[in-house]
C-alpha cells in the first residue's frame, strides 16, 4: 500500500511565487517527498484551462 501526497493546494502557484514553475518545484522536492515516506503525488491536471493561472480544472 502507498500514500499519496496532494502536492498542490488552490493558487499555490501564485501564492509561493512560483508561477509557470509549480510542476518543476515538486520534482526539485521528490528526494524529500519521498524519504518522507510518500510514494504517489497527487497533482493538478495537466492540461490547458480557460483561464491561464487555473489549477488547470476548467479545461477547454
Amino acid at each position: 500500500m502507498g500514500v499519496m501526497l496532494q502536492a498542490f493546494y488552490w493558487d499555490c502557484p501564485q501564492a509561493e511565487n512560483r508561477e509557470h514553475q509549480w510542476w518543476t518545484f515538486i520534482k526539485s522536492k521528490l528526494p524529500v517527498i519521498a524519504q518522507a515516506g510518500f510514494s504517489a503525488l497527487w497533482l493538478p491536471p495537466a492540461n490547458k484551462a480557460a483561464w491561464w493561472k487555473s489549477m488547470g480544472y476548467d479545461p477547454y
